[in-house]
């Protein structure tokens, strides 16, 4: 099968890879001059190679090019008009929120739950519940950087979180024809629960939960993704994490000298999913441009197995200035006993 990947910052560089990894033929399209992928994929700067078996966009921002490639008759995934106007604009994704028939949150407090939904255009064929650590720094120090962790729950979706989060979205996903992931940002408190925001990023670090928590080729999870009869996608554990990686000045984009990537081999790539890198002389690099190496995950009976197997994979990396927080999946049993008691989680 051959797959394009268009890109605006590597970060669909691992999914790329590790589709190449199965077999496929997969070239990246840089939205501007970049040297991420180079040496490790075919690399394409100023045009869009030839038409593909899948069109994947890392970035919502391709709302616009997506759907003209569908127009095409091509397969797209990731990204498409509605998407970015979800993504780009607070009033749109306001109004779908209430279309929705949801409420924003009446206060801050309570626990930030995110809902991840795959949907194949018909239905949710996979679906669970995650803890995000948002900022840099452990202890939630530094900026807000969106997603620096994640703890994911893969328990079959209780009955409240179905009926309150994924059913009253499927009529919505249904007539905009969406095919791909949404991430709901909700905030609980016991019965109480509002939604305080919707992303459609493909390559949000939540995505990557999916694809460490099964035994199936990453293409055949695409492909479920373009059938509306493709039945659900089952885990392998019950829980997964995810770790980012990166290096100084990041989250400040300022180039910055190329860091070298030792410790990467088969073993460690498989539950890795690269972004700013590339390879030269057969030496893993970043590329200096961004200095987001990317996100590690792993999965596990339980979070504490889940976590501890994220940093084993860590513990082989040798990259000088490695930046990540250590705190992922710790002391969070607390939460997770809170949730669980108002039937938001099983455990």
């Amino acid at each position: 099968m051959r797959l394009n990947l268009i890109t605006k910052q590597g970060n669909g560089l691992g999914m790329a890879t590790h589709l190449s990894s199965e077999g496929h033929s997969v070239s990246v399209f840089h939205a501007k001059p970049s040297t991420i992928g180079q040496g490790i994929l075919e690399v394409n700067v100023e045009t869009i190679p030839g038409v593909a078996d899948i069109y994947i966009y890392d970035n919502p921002a391709f709302g616009q090019h997506a759907d003209h490639a569908r127009e095409e008759g091509v397969r797209v995934l990731g990204a498409s008009r509605w998407a970015q106007m979800v993504e780009d604009d607070a009033s749109y994704q306001n109004e779908i929120i209430k279309l929705v028939g949801w409420e924003a949150p009446k206060s801050l407090s309570g626990v930030n739950l995110y809902i991840t939904g795959w949907f194949n255009g018909a239905k949710f064929v996979s679906s669970y519940v995650s803890l995000v650590y948002r900022r840099l720094m452990s202890g939630g120090a530094g900026p807000d950087i969106g997603c620096m962790g994640t703890v994911s729950n893969f328990h079959q979706p209780t009955e409240k979180i179905y009926n309150t989060f994924l059913k009253p979205l499927e009529k919505t996903l249904r007539r905009v024809n969406h095919r791909g992931c949404i991430h709901i940002h909700s905030v609980v408190n016991g019965e109480e629960h509002g939604v305080s925001g919707l992303s459609t990023n493909f390559s949000h670090p939540l995505t990557y939960a999916l694809l460490e928590n099964v035994n199936l080729p990453v293409s055949n999870i695409l492909l479920r993704l373009f059938d509306e009869t493709s039945k659900p996608i089952r885990p392998l554990e019950q829980w997964a994490s995810g770790v980012v990686l990166s290096v100084p000045p990041y989250p400040y984009t300022n180039p910055h000298s190329p860091v070298d990537l030792k410790g990467l081999r088969p073993s460690n790539l498989k539950h890795m999913w690269l972004c700013d890198a590339l390879k030269e002389d057969n030496l893993w690099k970043t590329t200096g441009e961004t200095g987001l190496i990317g996100l590690v995950t792993a999965r596990g009976s339980s979070v504490e197995e889940s976590t501890r197997r994220a940093y084993r994979t860590i513990s082989q990396l040798e990259i000088k200035d490695l930046q990540y927080r250590s705190d992922v999946g710790r002391n969070i049993n607390p939460i997770l006993t809170i949730l669980s008691k108002s039937g938001w989680i099983k455990r």
